[in-house]
This record gives structure tokens, C-alpha cells and sequence, in this order.
């Protein structure tokens, strides 16, 4: 029996899903899927940068975290996991290497945010500074000079605090050219 124009369109527009589908994976899908043999958490213990992994941890007075077995990302309490709906929180990260991936993404949002923190409470302090410097300057005119440096100085902290800092970090994912 021929096919109608409508299921012609409906199997036409499932071969164009399954394609895009297939398009929509990532470099790192591919790779966890076709180049990586070795789970990552066997090389983790062997690699020769672990004892200062360990030691930033150390210095943070935190825990690191141990790569014991290929488990995959996972939250602490499961509240990623739990947020009600079906779409994969880790983004198809799986394995020990998933797992790894993710924290770094997580400690680098983390490290950013804690800077934003630390300059926000910077920036509350050097504004009540300035302003009890000021009036210092009017009970105390003779001071001046002296006041006017350490104006300056908060002045300079203030201005160094509105840029960014630029870190290098290792690109730790791969991409895939499309075409």
C-alpha cells in the first residue's frame, strides 16, 4: 500500500529529528563513546599531579574529592537530581570522567563566585572607610594631608576591585566541527 502525503511528512520529519539528534552530540559524548577505553579514575590515581591536587584542597581545609570508582556525577543531598524534571542534569556527563569534568566546571563557577563575594565585602568596607575618613576632615582640618593619602589609597583599592583577572585554565572539553 502507497503512503499518504501526511505519513510521508510524519517519517520525513522523524528522519530530520533522529538526524539533528545525532548532530546535537557532543564532542565530549563522542569521545566518551568512541575514543576513551580507560575510565578516568584508574589514570587519576597515577597521575603525577595528585599530590598538589591534593594539597589546594588541603589549604582550602576541604576534603578532596577521590576518584575511587567510574560513578558518575552526582549531587551531595540530590537536590539536582530531584528539581522534578526529566531533562539529564549533567548534560550526558557519565563515569568518573563525567564526574570529572563537571566538578571542574563547578569549582571554576564556585571560585568565581566567591571572588564576587570577597569584592562585594571589599567594596562595602572601603565605601564606610571613605566615609568616616571624610568626616574626619571636617572635625579634623589640620589632618588633611593625611586623610587625603588614605583617600587616595581606598580610592586606588576601589578602582583595582571594578576589574577582572584573567586565570588560564586547561580546556578540558573537545568539539566536534560540524559538516
Amino acid at each position: 500500500m502507497a503512503l499518504s502525503n501526511t505519513e510521508k511528512q510524519r517519517r520525513y520529519r522523524e528522519r530530520q529529528r533522529a538526524k539533528r539528534a545525532e548532530e546535537l552530540k557532543t564532542a565530549d559524548q563522542f569521545f566518551g563513546e568512541t575514543v576513551n577505553r580507560t575510565p578516568f579514575f584508574k589514570s587519576f590515581q597515577d597521575d603525577g599531579n595528585l599530590s598538589d591536587f591534593h594539597l589546594y584542597f588541603d589549604i582550602m581545609c576541604i576534603d578532596a574529592p577521590d576518584f575511587k570508582d567510574d560513578s558518575g556525577p552526582k549531587s551531595m543531598f540530590g537536590l539536582v537530581e530531584d528539581a522534578g524534571d526529566n531533562a539529564d542534569p549533567y548534560d550526558g556527563a557519565h563515569g568518573s570522567l563525567g564526574r570529572a569534568e563537571v566538578m571542574v566546571g563547578c569549582l571554576l563557577d564556585a571560585a568565581t563566585t566567591l571572588a564576587e563575594m570577597v569584592r562585594r565585602h571589599k567594596l562595602r568596607e572601603i565605601d564606610a572607610r571613605i566615609k568616616d575618613f571624610e568626616k574626619e576632615l571636617v572635625l579634623n582640618p589640620s589632618a588633611a594631608p593625611t586623610i587625603a593619602q588614605q583617600l587616595a589609597n581606598l580610592v586606588k583599592m576601589r578602582e583595582d576591585l571594578q576589574h577582572s583577572v584573567r586565570w588560564t585554565v586547561p580546556n578540558w572539553q573537545t568539539a566536534l566541527s560540524t559538516g
